[in-house]
């Protein structure tokens, strides 16, 4: 059944007449009357009593109206919502990210992003280890280091400054490095994923 059929009819039911319905449709009238003809012999009943001045509803036709004009209604009111939802951005955003990025950097660009899409609820799970996206159902992880799962998109966001640091007790036990080939001598702190080997790689920058 075409559905434009259908919409002719219901415009010929509201306005009264099949000219004034081709006009709000922007159709010749020949193709109105056409079109609710086809609706009346796919349906095999008549819809519409039609004399030289006048027309109106049979009692068929009224009771397929109701039905129909609603349905109508309906259509157009979700291809409504259907192209605002691609203007209004809205849903739930699952991300997931390291700790220590969570807390220094993360929380105050979900706030920043929220406030400027009010209708999107963003959940934040933080932890160190390494999460299955697709299978725990995140939309979108933070992460250092390189990309195992190559069917992910992924995306540079920056590159975080690197130093090394030590406490005061630390230099008074061993002392203080001079250079960065001292460093190798001294104990250090890494950070690394699961699975990956800890390796103290050193380098001068100029």
């Amino acid at each position: 059944m075409d559905l434009n059929h259908v919409a002719a009819f219901v415009r010929v039911a509201q306005d009264g007449s099949f000219t004034a319905a081709a006009k709000a449709l922007a159709v010749p009238k020949s193709s109105v009357s056409r079109g609710v003809a086809q609706l009346e012999r796919e349906l095999g009943i008549r819809l519409i009593h039609r004399t030289t001045r006048q027309l109106h509803l049979t009692e068929a036709g009224r009771a397929y109206y109701t039905r129909v004009s609603r349905a109508l209604h309906d259509v157009h009111d979700a291809a409504r919502q259907a192209a605002e939802d691609q203007t209004e951005l809205r849903g739930v955003v699952r991300v997931t990210a390291p700790v220590d990025i969570g807390v220094w950097a993360l929380a105050r660009m979900v706030r920043k992003f929220v406030r400027k899409h009010p209708k999107i609820h963003v959940e934040v799970s933080l932890s160190g280890r390494v999460v299955d996206l697709v299978g725990e159902g995140f939309d979108l992880a933070v992460r250092a280091g390189p990309l195992r799962d190559s069917s992910l998109v992924a995306r540079r966001i920056g590159e975080p400054p690197s130093a090394a640091y030590a406490v005061a007790r630390y230099i008074a036990r061993h002392g203080k490095p001079e250079s960065v080939t001292e460093l190798a001598k001294h104990n250090c702190i890494l950070f690394r994923s699961s699975g990956t080997s800890a390796t103290w790689v050193l380098s001068l920058r100029r």
